[in-house]
């Protein structure tokens, strides 16, 4: 009965024993995935902001002094950068960077009428422009009547030689906006160029989806790849929805970056929602 309880009170102790070492080991994985994370976001952006530019050989042991990071993680984030495609490893040469992330304002997407398809150094290519009836679902949105007609375009846009975007929009012909000509500042300067009214609002919804093969085709994916979905409802000041588009980018090579333009929005419509009325630019 004694040896018993001994071997039960040892197996309790070992019971007890085990999870305390099982987390332990799951604390140093995680902490260790968390420095790799912290390295990949930090090199990640440095490529993004041009700080690395394509050819910029990376060193580990520099990396590990300078991200004050072991160099096994150092190592883990180069690989995961080299298969996104942002880094080249080969033996003799190091890790070099060689790819980007595009940034492209929004407003060079905006605006585009048929005599600025292919427009030199824009970077963007009109695929397809046409009027057609607009369909009961999108009516609502745009607040138009259903069988309006409305302008679709299509746009390829390119950072580099690289196919980055794929963005489709619509808009009523009774609120077009006319060809915006000179420098704009952001969205919010182009809107106002083109409309002639301030903007209100930019509502957006963004959800990763798979490419379809059309899709994947244009962008260089293969069919079912994740893309970013970025649905957009622009609004003037006036009151009217004066377009709604759908953008699909490459998650690989697009940066979706927002900012705050509440000062610029407070001084032509007191009354726009700080939330919803914002710039937001395209680039992985």
């Amino acid at each position: 009965m004694t040896a018993t309880a001994g071997l039960d009170r040892t197996h309790d102790l070992r019971r007890v024993q085990h999870p305390r070492s099982v987390r332990t080991s799951a604390q140093q994985r995680g902490q260790r995935q968390s420095a790799s994370r912290r390295v990949y976001d930090l090199v990640r952006s440095s490529i993004r902001h041009g700080l690395a530019p394509a050819g910029t050989l990376l060193v580990e042991e520099t990396l590990t002094k300078q991200l004050l990071a072991s160099r096994q993680a150092v190592r883990e984030a180069l690989q995961s950068l080299t298969a996104d495609g942002l880094l080249s490893r080969a033996r003799g040469t190091g890790t070099t960077v060689a790819g980007m992330i595009g940034v492209v304002p929004a407003d060079q997407l905006m605006f585009l009428g048929p005599d600025e398809a292919d427009l030199p150094g824009s970077g963007i290519e009109v695929l397809e422009q046409r009027l057609l009836p607009c369909p009961r679902w999108l009516a609502q949105q745009l607040e138009v009547d259903a069988g309006d007609e409305v302008r679709l375009t299509e746009q390829l846009v390119r950072v580099g030689d690289e196919a980055v975007c794929l963005r489709v929009s619509y808009q009523p012909v009774t609120r077009l906006p006319q060809r915006v000509v000179g420098t704009v500042h952001d969205l919010a300067d182009a809107f106002a160029q083109a409309y002639g009214v301030p903007m209100a609002s930019v509502q957006s919804a963004v959800e990763a989806v798979a490419a379809d093969q059309g899709t994947a085709e244009l962008l260089g994916l293969d069919a079912g790849a994740p893309v970013l979905l970025r649905e957009t409802l622009l609004r003037s000041t006036d009151g009217l929805v004066r377009e709604v588009s759908f953008a699909r980018y490459r998650g690989d090579r697009v940066s979706l970056r927002q900012s705050s333009c509440q000062s610029s929005c407070q001084s032509s419509c007191q009354s726009s929602c700080q939330s919803s009325c914002q710039s937001s630019c395209c680039g992985a």
